[in-house]
Formats: structure tokens, sequence, C-alpha cells
């Protein structure tokens, strides 16, 4: 508080009182995201976000005060990070290349791969979210097929084992005389059946 006091001549001196208010320092750049304020004059409050990518660490507004400081401390915005993923059981990780020392920044994939004889249910491709978490893992579950018929008047070649599992493969041919109605080979696909059922 300043006193004044009125002089012989009875008018004050130009400019003698003049208030101006406090201002914060400029808080208008906010490294991977936005800041909204009209002016960092005491009282106005300012408010921040994030670009997509990327969260807030601290508040997201905060207020310039009568000693001229910004209350709470400006945030900063700090990249979304996602943790290892999980691996599916029976299967690898084809695929993951981590961008954040061991851990995955928002939109890294990794993809997965099925053990043999098992087939993958859902999307090979995982993505890092938003959220700091993965998308749906897949699936894999073991599929077999029964052993596929002899057709009349042919024959067909199967691997020689207990067990006929996906991706497995046979084949067919025809006598002398007939032709083959369908493909030459057929698979076993991951809905436990064959992939044609060719005759003669």
């Amino acid at each position: 508080m300043r006193k004044f006091i009125c002089p012989l001549t009875g008018l004050w001196p130009i400019n003698t009182l003049k208030c101006t208010p406090r201002v914060c320092p400029f808080a208008g750049i906010l490294e991977n995201g936005a800041v909204r304020y009209t002016t960092f004059e005491y009282p106005n409050t300012i408010s921040f976000s994030c670009n997509t990518g990327f969260y807030l660490n601290g508040a997201d507004s905060a207020k310039c005060t009568e000693e001229g400081k910004w209350s709470p401390e400006l945030p900063v915005c700090a990249p979304i990070i996602c943790p290892p993923p999980s691996i599916p059981t029976f299967a690898t990780l084809r695929v993951y290349k981590p961008s954040a020392g061991n851990n995955s920044l928002y939109r890294d994939t990794a993809v997965f791969e099925c053990l043999p004889q098992h087939a993958m249910f859902g999307n090979d491709t995982i993505t890092c979210t938003t959220h700091g978490n993965w998308t749906k893992l897949p699936e894999c579950r073991e599929v077999k097929c029964p052993f596929p018929s002899r057709p009349d008047n042919g024959f067909v070649n199967y691997p020689a084992k207990p067990t006929l599992y996906y991706k497995d493969k046979a084949t067919f041919g025809c006598h002398d005389g007939y032709s083959l109605d369908g493909p030459e080979e057929i698979e076993c696909t991951k809905l436990g059946n064959w992939s044609a059922m060719p005759s003669c």
C-alpha cells in the first residue's frame, strides 16, 4: 500500500497512480498439446489438452494467482505407453518392435502366429490404444480333421499319422477311365473340415 499527499496546488500530479494487473509467465505453448486462454493476467484461468497419443500429466487447468504464479503447476503431455503384450496360449510373437525401451507407443503393433496344428481365431495383429492397453488378443486352438474318404473309382493320399490337423493336406486321383471332379489337393481348415471333397 502506497500513500500520496495532496500537494499545495490542489492538483494530483499526472500518472501519480496507475494500477496494472499481475501477469503470469507465458504459457501459450504446450508441447504435443494445446492451451486455451484469453490473457495470462490475474485472475484468469487457462486450460490444457493433449494431442492424440499423449496424456495430460498434471491438471487440465491453471489459474494466475495474485503472486503472478500459475496454480497448480503447468502440466506436460506425456506419450501413451503400452507394456509388452501378453502372448496367447499356443502362439508366438512374430513381429514386435517396441519403440519406447521395452514398451510400445500409441499405434505400435504386434503380430502373432499360431503353433503348428493350431488355427487362429481373431486378428493376428494387435495395436497399442489411446488407453495404454492393447486391442483384443487372438486365440490359437488345436484343430483336427477326420480322415478324408476315398472316392468311388479313385484314391486319396494323406500323411501317415494317427490324427490329421489344421493345414494338413490330402491329394486325390482317379482310376483309368475316370476324371476328377474337384481339386486334386484339399486342406484341413480351421473349422475342422476339408476345403473340398472331390469325386471321380
